[in-house]
């Protein structure tokens, strides 16, 4: 069978994530499909980076992956791909907020999104530039 330039394992494209504005993921299956990377399960997902706030370290259409999503207080001090109670999914360290259960999360180069409650926050496990 002829190389026809399809990767030959593919992961959800899970939706945008924002780096700044306010980004919504997309439904089930509305975003298709990306090439996977080294050591992708099935439950590995990606999403596209959109925004400037974690300028230089990711740029708009950078693809981050993960595996899966963790309850927030596991990734205090950490990078991750986090959903917020009011369904926007951000890239952002996370910090403990000013009372439990909820966070603050800060950006290289924005204000810090203080006091904000968390659905689940995933740590990044492949990150390719676009």
């Amino acid at each position: 069978m002829p190389d026809d330039g399809e990767p030959e394992k593919t992961v959800k494209l899970a939706g945008y994530v924002g780096a700044a504005q306010a980004v919504y993921q997309f439904d089930d299956g509305a975003a298709g499909y990306v090439e996977a990377p080294p050591g992708a399960s099935d439950m590995t997902e990606a999403v596209e980076v959109r925004g400037d706030s974690m300028l230089p370290l990711y740029e708009t259409g950078t693809l981050l992956y993960y595996s899966k999503q963790l309850p927030p207080d596991m990734m205090i001090g950490r990078r991750a791909v986090v959903r917020l109670a009011d369904e926007r999914v951000l890239i952002k360290t996370v910090r403990r907020g000013s009372q439990a259960g909820l966070y603050t999360l800060v950006s290289l180069n924005a204000p810090d999104i203080e006091d904000v409650a968390l659905l689940w926050a995933a740590p990044i496990d492949w990150i390719k530039p676009r």
